[in-house]
């Protein structure tokens, strides 16, 4: 029996310690598990799409059953993509920390553990008690910072937003939150602090040992999770326990009765148990690390990839496999899929129906198995058969906007790491063989396919002309691509637009930078959607684009201003900002011969002309 796990991150601590039991629990009830390490379900980033193209190797052909990691898995605006995933999947499904759809749910008891934590300071005469949410678009986040509110009522404290402070469990965020809160704990306003999570409280003893605030003595702290370095911080971590154990077993038992057709709780619940140590200022401690940062502990490097340099993939997989061998990985498998897929949206994606191993390792053998088989059975039978690792990872192999296929390999918290970077390296290298090999083709096709070649070596310089934040060319690769179009004759005329967003400057100053290049991206999907395909889109720098439109009329001048303020719309609902993103336009319909310097100039023009009249009637309007 093969049951599968969908995960976020594999290597993150929570998703470690619940896999590292359902895992020990397959082995006693001889099942095979596999993982599937995505990102979070219906993801919109153009990034994440392509991580989590492994969910849809899911189903009935492998899978007897399926877990969800759905607290970190699915996400709140993601939820309605993440039911409609799921109720298509036809195997039985039980997700961990949020529900999905009609599917049953297991948790934690959230509310219980912050409880335990807020009464445990209370008790120690604390009154000004700060709060570090988690990432408030997963369940576990969004519940904790609920209760914490739910608690001040009920003790007739009143609520006060600025001891809240937001995070994301990251130990960065920690750092930040606990830099934000320095000047309050010095002068008294703040005399404790509940984190959701142990890493952001690791984070910030890192932050408050650096500039001289001590804990417990000036600041009591408390976690949750229990993870495996809190008893060894310094002081040890006060936090709470999920008893990961009892939720996987749990998980487990219901799964395995689900799948032999029984009826289970729709919605179960279990207990935390507070784990009181000495961050919270309850006794005195001795530690092997006291006075060093968490992060000081070493940690071996696994990373030892220098040896996959060849675009020879025979030699290549040669050396794969003695680096596998030594590191103990002996299950491991590559998949290609027949051509390499590109897609824009996660629900169009569809695996092909066959794929072949282009190298494998069953048991520490190499195993070659040339015939094709059906995508969705993710590896032949007797290939399975002979691998001797009862936990499997599978992970997408993808470089830019081309999917190539995965990878599956056995599956350890001690070599994930140096998978993940093979798996990246991998990638890498089969787009760098594809690249070679159509080049070496249409070199031997020279005088028939000039053109070929040239679009070749133009793939071979993508890094030098694109434009890193939006994936678009950059005025290099315009440039390039423009003058290629136009030497060719080909085509007949052609529109130039010149594009200038119209508030960068205020999104920046008002909601920040990393806002403002969502703001730029927002405007580069909007014009990419606007055009097809073998049209130009260019990013010039800052806030300034160009489109080179191919085989254009005048009339086209009217649809794409339709298209333009269509898909603007589209994509400010999408994201729902607080700040209005629009962008002015000009344009300009050239000939074959006109200058193409000459045209952008003209087009720029005619853009500052319409930036001057939507500014007069916006002042008119006031």
């Amino acid at each position: 029996m093969n049951v599968g796990l969908l995960v976020h991150h594999f290597y993150s601590h929570y998703t470690q310690l619940i896999t590292e039991r359902i895992r020990e629990e397959c082995g006693r009830l001889g099942y095979r598990l596999i993982i599937f390490e995505g990102r979070e379900v219906g993801s919109t980033d153009s990034l994440l799409k392509f991580y989590n193209s492994v969910y849809q190797l899911v189903g009935p052909e492998r899978l007897d059953g399926l877990i969800i990691a759905a607290a970190t898995v699915v996400q709140a605006e993601g939820l309605d993509a993440a039911e409609r995933y799921a109720e298509q999947l036809c195997i039985p499904v039980i997700c961990i920390g949020r529900q999905v759809g009609k599917f049953p749910v297991v948790r934690t008891d959230n509310a219980s553990g912050i409880r335990a934590m807020f009464e445990h300071l209370t008790g120690h005469g604390k009154k000004h008690i700060a709060f570090v949410t988690g990432h408030l678009s997963q369940a576990d986040g969004f519940a904790r910072k609920e209760e914490y509110i739910r608690l001040l009522r009920a003790n007739g404290i009143p609520f006060d937003p600025c001891l809240i402070f937001e995070g994301d469990f990251s130990s960065l965020s920690g750092q930040h939150a606990a830099e934000a809160m320095e000047n309050r704990i010095r002068d008294g306003r703040i005399d404790a602090v509940i984190f959701s999570n142990d890493e952001m409280a690791f984070g910030a003893l890192t932050r408050f040992r650096k500039s001289g605030i001590r804990c417990p003595e000036d600041i009591p702290i408390t976690g949750f999770d229990d993870s495996a370095w809190s008893h060894l911080t310094d002081p040890p971590l006060t936090t709470v326990s999920q008893n990961h154990n009892q939720l996987a077993d749990y998980v487990m038992n219901l799964l395995v009765r689900m799948i032999h057709g029984e009826v289970v709780p729709e919605d179960s619940q279990l207990p935390v148990t507070p784990v009181i140590r000495c961050s919270c200022g309850c006794s005195e401690y001795s530690v092997t690390v006291r006075g060093k940062g968490l992060s000081e502990i070493p940690e071996e490097n696994l990373l030892l990839t220098e040896s996959l340099q060849s675009y020879n993939l025979e030699l290549l997989f040669g050396m794969l496999e003695k680096i596998l061998t030594t590191k103990g990985i002996n299950d491991f498998a590559i998949v290609r899929f027949p051509h390499p897929l590109t897609y824009r949206n996660l629900p169009h994606f569809t695996p092909p129906e066959n794929s072949r191993i282009v190298f494998c390792l069953a048991g520490g053998v190499r195993v070659h198995h040339e015939d094709p088989f059906k995508t969705m059975s993710i590896l032949p039978s007797p290939v399975l058969e002979r691998m001797k690792t009862i936990t499997l990872i599978v992970k997408p192999l993808f470089f830019g906007n081309e999917i190539f296929g995965y990878l599956i390999a056995a599956c350890s918290k001690e070599t994930d790491q140096m998978v993940d970077d093979i798996r990246l390296h991998l990638s890498s290298l089969i787009k760098g063989s594809l690249l070679l090999d159509e080049r070496i083709v249409m070199e031997h096709r020279l005088k028939e396919a000039l053109e070929e070649l040239r679009s070749a070596n133009r793939r071979l310089n993508d890094l030098s002309s694109c434009d890193e934040l939006t994936g678009l060319f950059n005025r290099r690769g315009f440039l390039q691509e423009a003058t290629l179009h136009l030497e060719s004759g080909l085509g007949g005329d052609h529109l130039i637009a010149y594009i200038d967003m119209d508030n960068l400057k205020t999104i920046n100053d008002r909601y920040g930078h990393e806002e403002g290049d969502t703001a730029i991206r927002m405007v580069a999907s909007v014009l990419s959607d606007s055009v097809r395909e073998r049209d130009i889109v260019c990013r010039l720098g800052g806030d300034e684009f160009l489109l080179l439109v191919k085989e254009a009329t005048p009339s086209l001048m009217q649809v794409m201003e339709d298209r333009f303020e269509q898909n603007l719309r589209r994509v400010m609902d999408l994201h729902r900002k607080p700040y209005e993103v629009s962008f002015s336009w000009g344009f300009l319909l050239a000939k074959p011969g006109d200058r193409l310097e000459e045209t952008i100039r003209q087009a720029d023009e005619r853009m500052l002309v319409r930036k001057r009249e939507k500014k007069k009637v916006k002042e008119s309007g006031r």
